[in-house]
């Protein structure tokens, strides 16, 4: 029980404290004319303080603003109570108010604020006369607090700077350039930042993110058109060029046909523009319409905005429930102000019970918080819609600013004790009268720490420093994402934080050129269009702002010949390096198959008298071996640095290690069909097949291609080319490298290398048509397969190789010999002994006489089918068998070459001479096999 007791007790206390600081509980006279709806609070107070607020909008000044228009209105009442309950500030003086709905609206706002002037009896006429209502006890007006729009307030500030008026007015949201003018508007002092920082804040911006080409939508009125105009300034001193500059002139003061039209115009206009970010200068409600005419045109288009928001639309919700996929990515800038808990305390406690001095707030909460009030069960700042708008610190700083001027005023010029006289507002009988005049010094001289505990203070022009805040609209919201402080050097003035930025866009009328090019402007008013023309050959240009390529002295060269240069070097000699990458490719492959080729060879000596090896012709695998082997030495002489010898080397060493290869393995095939295919004679065989003769034909077919290679040393000797031509580096091949003039061998005539080619390829097109006439033959002996196999492949280099080698020039074209080289020795070396090898070492089983005896029966059986078809004929006409018979069984004599009994060296065995007839009357020939018969 006693808990409850204390806990109601404090809750009681709470309330009377509550009651006690705050004066929502106390009534006001409300003024509600036809034009004129207000409320105030005069009588018998000390200052009278007026306020400027849309709390409605829209034509008739019929729409309630459910956000920056109520709040605002009550936090400058928040903090009149705050100063009237401060002991320190103004110590038992008070302060009253008379404010007043805007409506937005240029002429209300005027209307209203003569209103308060009038009503409140402080028309000067000089310093020493007023213009007061007889019988009257309310206290003149010492300023406004407003008004929110700068349409708004640049007429008021106008009319209060009259002579006859003198009022000082204070904005907390008014942030047109135009008012920083003291000549027209002497009166006027703001808490917020005025546009030109804004402006500058944005350049700054777009210099951060490269943005050179841009578009501005403003606002055809006081606010947006100073805005525009210092940012277009601002934006030309560094270069940036303005595309599209389109202004709209408010639904307020223009007919609803024209403003639609108008809007139609500037979406037509940005969508064909080249400039995809777009500052925009204007209010809220014209940021909707424009969206939305955008959402339908762009449909087709889809094109992609990225929108820059004044501190007119900055952050609205609006915006952000209507258009999220517009306007997504969306910087604000807005002045960078703090939460304030006391007054979110403050507007809590508000209900329809508790606040009868306000006539706005039944109407406000019965649309914030619904008829039933459900949405407000807990308080205003528990409605989930509720977040404390950012320019309530700068309305409570802005009553802050009159209430330390008037304490400045009266510390300066009243002793103590204090003895004030509201009438005349004068203290201790002194002559020094409070007057709009007088204060005004005091107000460009306050300096104290407001309530975000930041200075509030004002230069010459009546402007505080400008500090933004900088959030991007994301799918979470508005997310804080920098800050722009206008105190800082132009250096630190922008402060971004990339990792919070979601959406980055590019937007340029011309990229930037690239090192050793020149800007040409193709328009004259704009700098950032521009073509980049590269400074070739050898021309330079250091600076991209040049106006033309310089020329390099003589024996020089730009670094950059083909993209552009940024300075001259001298022409360098040079060739192909041993580190380049085709000499690397080439030097790699042949170390490799060189190796391969050392192991193949050592496997065929210790297997020299194998079936397998002897069956392969041995003489002319030698002869393939020294040809292949040559192919890869080659390789190292042809990407060696140019001379007359290594020329000379390339030029023989190519056609002479091709000829002998190919041609050992075309006398090998050529053996091998003329053996089976022999016709002359059933037990004879061909004549010049033996080792002797098979390497005289090598040699004959090598001496054709010296040959020709004599005559085109003849011809077209050897010599070092230097080309004339500037190239690339093979190391910068992106910039084009450094210039150079390559020494390579130079090639004899196209002619001449053709018709090498062309000896080369007939002898290619023989070993493939051979060995498809061998396709049939008995499995040991027939290796057509790998002969066509390996024949087709160089001929598929070849084809490669050739013509890229004619395409290319220089070290390129050595480097394709090199590859191509070694390319088609390993084709060959893979055809041809690979199969062998891979017998010898992992079927070894296969590489024996009792294997090879199986395999040459069964030969035998198949190549004599057509000896038994001939066979029945001859028994048909035995009596008449004649010599003609024996031709006639040229099959006969075919199987039996199979199965011969004489054996030579060379590893083919022919039929005996003695061999019997009697496999030509009739009977079934089945030959023995001799041993040495695998041999080919």
């Amino acid at each position: 029980m006693a808990a409850i007791l204390r806990n109601l007790c404090a809750v009681l206390c709470f309330i009377s404290a509550t009651d006690a600081m705050y004066n929502f509980n106390v009534s006001s006279q409300v003024i509600n004319d036809t034009r004129i709806r207000g409320f105030r609070d005069t009588i018998d107070k000390d200052f009278v303080l007026g306020g400027l607020f849309p709390v409605h909008d829209g034509i008739g000044c019929t729409n309630l603003r459910l956000q920056r228009g109520l709040e605002r209105l009550e936090a400058m009442l928040f903090a009149i109570d705050r100063i009237n309950n401060d002991t320190t500030l103004l110590p038992n003086l008070t302060i009253g108010y008379d404010v007043r709905d805007s409506c937005g609206d240029e002429t209300v706002g005027l209307d209203e604020a003569l209103d308060m002037v009038v009503r409140s009896g402080s028309l000067t006429i000089d310093t020493s006369m007023q213009c007061m209502q007889s019988g009257n006890s309310s206290t003149p007006l010492s300023g406004i607090v407003g008004a929110a729009s700068s349409a708004v307030t640049l007429p008021t500030a106008t009319l209060l700077g009259l002579r006859i008026f003198q009022t000082p007015l204070v904005s907390y949201a008014s942030s047109s350039a135009a008012l920083s003018n003291k000549n027209l508007y002497q009166y006027f002092l703001r808490t917020i930042p005025p546009d030109n920082l804004q402006s500058n804040a944005m350049v700054d911006m777009a210099l951060y993110f490269g943005w050179r080409y841009m578009s501005v939508v403003f606002n055809d009125n006081a606010y947006g058109e100073p805005g525009t105009d210092a940012f277009i300034e601002k934006a030309m001193e560094k270069d940036i060029c303005i595309d599209v500059r389109m202004g709209i002139l408010p639904l307020q003061v223009t007919s609803a046909e024209r403003f639609n039209e108008t809007i139609t115009d500037v979406v037509k206009a940005l969508i064909n523009s080249t400039a995809t970010v777009v500052v925009v200068f204007t209010d809220e409600t014209t940021v909707l319409s424009l969206f939305e005419e955008l959402s339908r045109t762009n449909r087709t288009r889809g094109k992609e905005f990225l929108w820059i928001a004044s501190d007119a639309w900055a952050g609205a919700a609006s915006v952000r429930d209507r258009f999220p996929e517009i306007a997504n990515g969306t910087f604000a800038f807005q002045p960078s102000t703090l939460h304030v808990e006391q007054f979110t305390d403050y507007f809590s406690q508000l209900n329809l019970t508790n606040n009868i001095r306000d006539p706005f707030f039944p109407e406000y909460y019965a649309a914030f918080c619904g008829d039933d009030g459900n949405n407000c069960s807990n308080g205003l700042t528990n409605n989930p819609s509720y977040s404390q708008g950012n320019i309530v610190p700068l309305i409570i700083d802005a009553v802050y600013v009159f209430a330390q001027a008037l304490q400045n005023f009266l510390d300066f010029n009243c002793g103590s004790p204090l003895v004030w006289n509201r009438a005349t507002r004068e203290c201790n009988n002194m002559t020094q009268q409070l007057t709009g005049e007088n204060l005004l010094d005091y107000l460009f001289n306050v300096s104290f720490n407001g309530i975000q505990n930041r200075s509030v203070s004002f230069d010459r022009d009546g402007d505080p420093p400008g500090i933004y805040e900088i959030t991007q609209l994301q799918v979470d919201g508005y997310v804080l994402v920098g800050f722009w402080d206008s105190a800082q050097t132009d250096e630190n003035r922008l402060i971004l934080n990339n990792n919070s930025i979601s959406r980055k866009v590019e937007s340029v009328c011309s990229r930037p050129c690239g090192e050793g090019m020149i800007e040409s402007v193709t328009n004259q008013n704009c700098p950032a269009c521009f073509e980049c023309i590269p400074c070739v050959g050898p021309t330079y240009s250091a600076n991209i702002t040049d106006g033309e390529c310089s020329m390099c002295d003589n024996n020089h060269w730009g670094n950059s010949p083909f993209t552009g240069s940024t300075h001259c070097v001298p022409v360098e000699v040079t060739h192909l390096e041993f580190s380049s990458g085709w000499a690397i490719a080439s030097m790699c492959i042949a170390s490799i198959a060189l190796i391969l080729l050392v192991i193949i060879t050592v496997i065929f000596a210790v297997t020299w008298k194998t079936p397998v090896v002897k069956s392969s012709g041995r003489e002319q695998m030698v002869m393939l071996l020294i040809g292949i082997g040559l192919c890869y030495i080659l390789t190292y002489v042809v990407v060696s640095p140019p001379s007359i010898t290594i020329c000379t080397f390339q030029r023989i060493g190519v056609w002479f290690c091709f000829s002998l290869a190919f041609g050992a393995l075309l006398v090998k095939i050529v053996r091998v069909a003329r053996i089976f295919y022999w016709r002359s004679s059933v037990v004879k065989r061909p004549p010049f097949t033996d080792p002797k003769h098979q390497v005289i034909f090598t040699l004959l077919i090598v001496a054709g291609q010296m040959l020709l290679v004599v005559i085109a040393l003849g011809v077209d000797p050897p010599i070092v080319n230097r080309s004339p031509d500037v190239v690339r580096t093979s190391e910068m091949p992106q910039t084009g490298g450094a210039p150079e003039i390559i020494e390579t061998c130079q090639q004899p005539h196209t002619a001449l290398l053709i018709l090498s080619l062309v000896y080369n390829f007939f002898i290619l097109i023989g070993c493939t048509i051979l060995g498809w006439m061998t396709r049939r033959l008995p499995g040991n002996f027939n290796e057509a397969r790998h002969v066509m196999f390996t024949s087709f492949t160089i001929m598929a280099v070849w084809v490669l190789f050739v013509p890229l080698y004619f395409s290319t020039e220089d070290e390129f074209q050595i480097g394709v010999l090199a590859l191509g080289v070694t390319l088609s020795a390993v084709a060959l070396m893979s055809g041809v002994f690979f199969p062998k090898v891979f017998i010898i070492v992992f079927q070894k089983k296969k590489n024996t006489k009792e294997y090879a005896t199986q395999q040459q029966n069964q030969g035998a059986i198949i190549g004599g089918s057509t000896a038994f078809t001939s066979q029945r004929q001859i028994n048909i006409k035995r009596d008449a068998f004649t010599s003609r018979h024996v031709t006639s069984s040229v099959s006969i004599a075919t199987g039996q070459q199979l199965n011969g009994v004489g054996s030579n060296d060379s590893g083919i065995t022919m039929p005996d001479e003695n061999m019997k007839m009697n496999t030509l009357k009739g009977r079934d020939y089945r030959p023995e096999c001799n041993s040495d018969s695998t041999n080919l």
